[in-house]
């Protein structure tokens, strides 16, 4: 009810709105939120989404749980359109029509070289930073980024579908517990694309802000989705950038702004909205670099580069 206020506060005000009523109500359903300490916003994203989900999910009578049976000689296409089928039918919402994407995730064994596949529904894809790219030396809110320490948004990408070693996995196959190597791939992508990039590293009892510039390009080709995917990248008609969550600061304390194109599609017009306060016109590259800490693409309109 709060959010469904605010949307019309938001519809009908040519002023600034605060979200208040709203950080009010999450307040006191997740009391880690409550308050005025520094939260992350990608975890209130997802707790914000995952609540809406729930109100709004049009499956009322969930059905029975059913164990997935994925043949032999299944065709991906076949087995991934069971495992979405099996998703729809328990979480089918305006919130999984736009968020929700697909992924497929393939473990092979380091002895025998059986390949086990699954597919997986996201809301969100969490990039890492290539180490080499690491930079941790912030402790200002402000800071300048240098060439020697910034990537690419595709970095990440390639980064993300690298593959990675696995201890213990079990073998179908072999029946006992085999070092493997597990790759991540999207298959099925969504309306909208969000990307959370790991800036928070945490080592024993440490933790510390990897503050590397990541140029974030204003429209994903179907060239930076192959990183992704080199399988279904061809099946996509790109991305445009529209909203950048940005977080200036350290672990220890910090501020988040956000900066939007509101552009009505023809034109881009780019927004910072910090606190209460909206500025003017931004260049569109303004909100990237060392803050730039969760991008929203959506799908571009077939033929068109821009929403």
């Amino acid at each position: 009810k709060a959010f469904g206020e605010l949307m019309v506060q938001l519809s009908t005000q040519s002023t600034c709105v605060r979200p208040q009523k709203v950080k009010e109500v999450i307040g006191r359903l997740a009391p880690q939120f409550a308050g005025y300490r520094q939260h992350d916003c990608h975890e209130l994203i997802r707790f914000l989404l995952d609540g809406l989900h729930e109100e709004l999910n049009r499956i009322k009578e969930m059905p029975p749980y059913e164990q997935i049976e994925d043949g032999e000689r299944d065709s991906d296409d076949v087995i991934s359109k069971r495992w979405w089928r099996n998703y729809t039918q328990r979480n089918d919402s305006v919130l999984v029509d736009t968020f929700a994407g697909q992924l497929k995730s393939c473990v092979k064994c380091g002895k025998c070289g059986h390949v086990s596949t699954v597919f997986d529904p996201f809301w969100d894809l969490s990039l890492p930073i290539p180490e080499k790219y690491h930079a941790k030396r912030s402790y200002s809110y402000y800071s300048s980024s240098s060439a020697a320490d910034e990537c690419s948004l595709k970095e990440c990408f390639e980064e993300f579908a690298k593959a990675d070693d696995v201890d213990e996995y079990y073998c179908r196959k072999c029946k006992k517990h085999r070092r493997s190597t597990k790759q991540l791939s999207v298959w099925r992508f969504p309306k909208v694309l969000v990307f959370h990039l790991k800036r928070f590293s945490f080592s024993g009892y440490s933790r510390s802000k990897i503050n590397t510039a990541v140029s974030a390009p204003s429209r994903l080709s179907l060239s930076d989705l192959r990183a992704l995917s080199k399988e279904r990248a061809d099946r996509g008609t790109g991305y445009a950038l529209y909203a950048i969550g940005n977080h200036m600061g350290t672990c220890g304390g910090g501020h988040y702004i956000a900066h939007a194109n509101i552009g009505s599609g023809v034109m881009d017009d780019w927004r910072c909205f910090n606190d209460s306060r909206a500025s003017g016109r931004l260049d569109p590259s303004a909100g990237q670099g060392r803050s730039a800490y969760v991008l929203f693409y959506r799908r571009c309109p077939e033929g068109k580069s821009k929403m």
